[in-house]
């Protein structure tokens, strides 16, 4: 099998080149253009490169920015300069050089040995799985940034994964680092005032003049950001991932080199590194159009991630500075900024408007959409923007079905706008399954402890469990409310 499958690796090379620079020789039914189809081509060929080529990622990658760079969207320089100047990619860069450092302190290890010997569940692998995700949401929550939290949980766990005895084969460690993504897009969504569902709250009310209640918002989406973490823990479990073998890590494999606990250096790194989460808090919550808080709306939180590393590279403990550059370079995620450059500058372009997807699958679906009842109707557009999230850029799916959601309201065919925006608000930002969907899904696939095939194969499963979850308890809940 194996022999059969290194005899057509050549043939798969091939047919991704031509999907990249062949495809858009196809003509392009209306309202998709010749640069549509141009990168229509490309997204298939980056997703096939990546399904074959899942231990090296990042060559897929580099040849859909080339192919990019032979369309109408402009010439090398303007890829390069759109792909690494994307700011989720340079936050990638700026906060890759602390994970790193806290990685190979062993503070990671540390401690989530703490949390899996804590006395409350020590010994119980499914209530150490619960408290992990439902950590990740609450602190996502109170207002840590969510990439950031990704960024730490994903540093972390390959090392504390390999020490109880796993492989990225297994599922247990795969659902587990897809489940802290989901954790952390579940409290993206949970405000109504800010952040994410910013955009299609906005685009609802600006087409209809409809404003949909704040205090329901949020009664709907932090309920059941619990309910959906606790029941994917079930479906954990019910999948028969291994988790035994988690309550193995004692503190006795470190013990050796922490006698005494976290020694001054590590502390130190530590500290400096909850600092970091306090003050995108502060930044996240404290900002306005006035005064000194303006002045926080302007540096956000993204200028606070180039500072504050730079900090740390003047700060030394004993003698050396928290983050040593050559040291850090060692271990630093370069495969991931290459994967999350190519993926997000290629999903997002192909639902730019020059391409005419957009307005091909908003002609596509109103027509479906306008002969269905009210609940099938929610149903299929939460299904649909789950669905399309997970291979377009999430932004133009919110937007796009949200203009559909719209237009069928103020023709008097849908009635119940409100809980239609509040599924946009939450499906269509559940971009986890492939390394286009999101950022998120390109950390997913570029982990050291993740593997393709497992990810699709587990990865479906969840799919199909959150649309159950959305069909029999998110919609009537949601429409019982409104």
């Amino acid at each position: 099998m194996e022999n059969t499958k290194r005899s057509l690796y050549p043939l798969h090379i091939v047919l991704i080149f031509l999907f990249m620079f062949a495809f858009r020789f196809i003509p392009a039914p209306e309202p998709i253009t010749s640069y549509g189809m141009a990168v229509i081509g490309i997204f298939i060929g980056l997703i096939y490169g990546w399904m074959i080529s899942p231990s090296n990622m990042v060559w897929p990658a580099l040849v859909a920015m080339a192919a990019l760079a032979t369309t109408e969207y402009g010439g090398g320089m303007q890829v390069m300069a759109a792909a690494f100047g994307n700011y989720t990619v340079v936050m990638n860069i700026t906060i890759g050089f602390i994970m790193g450092p806290i990685a190979a302190a062993g503070i990671g290890d540390y401690l989530m040995a703490k949390i899996v010997n804590w006395k409350v569940i020590a010994g119980k692998p499914w209530l150490i799985t619960a408290v992990i995700l439902l950590g990740i949401y609450v602190l996502g929550l109170i207002g840590i940034n969510q990439m950031l939290l990704v960024l730490l949980m994903f540093a972390i766990l390959p090392g504390t994964l390999e020490a109880a005895g796993y492989q990225k084969t297994d599922s247990y460690p795969n659902m587990l680092l897809m489940g802290i993504v989901l954790a952390c897009l579940f409290s993206c969504v949970a405000y109504p005032f800010f952040g994410w569902a910013l955009m299609p709250l906005g685009t609802t009310y600006a087409a209809t003049g409809v404003m949909v209640d704040y205090g329901k918002y949020m009664l709907i989406m932090i309920p059941m950001g619990i309910l959906l973490i606790l029941g994917y823990v079930l479906l954990m479990k019910l999948l028969r991932c291994d988790a035994k073998r988690i309550t193995a890590l004692k503190l006795d494999f470190i013990e050796a080199r922490f006698p005494n606990g976290l020694g001054k250096f590590e502390k130190w790194l530590l500290g400096f590194t909850v600092i970091l989460m306090a003050v995108s808090i502060v930044i996240t919550f404290g900002g306005g159009k006035e005064g000194f808080r303006a002045l926080l709306s302007q540096f956000s939180v993204y200028g606070w991630m180039l500072l504050w590393p730079a900090v740390m590279m003047f700060v030394k403990v004993d003698g050396k500075p928290l983050i040593d550059m050559k040291e850090a370079a060692k271990s630093f995620p370069w495969d991931l900024t290459f994967v999350m450059a190519g993926a997000l500058l290629i999903a997002g372009q192909l639902t730019a408007e020059t391409t005419g997807v957009s307005q091909f699958i908003a002609q596509l679906l109103g027509p479906i959409f306008a002969g269905m009842g009210e609940y099938l109707f929610l149903v299929t557009l939460g299904v649909l923007c789950f669905a399309l999230t997970n291979v377009l850029n999430n932004i133009a799916v919110a937007v796009t079905m949200e203009s559909v959601v719209a237009a069928l309201y103020l023709q008097g065919i849908l009635v119940d706008i409100q809980t239609a925006t509040v599924i946009v608000c939450f499906f269509a930002l559940m971009g986890y399954l492939t390394p286009a969907a999101s950022a998120y899904g390109a950390m997913i696939h570029a982990n050291s402890f993740t593997d393709a095939k497992m990810i699709y194969k587990t990865g479906l499963a969840v799919f199909i469990y959150m649309c159950l979850f959305m069909a029999l308890l998110f919609i009537p809940f949601s429409m019982f409310l409104f």
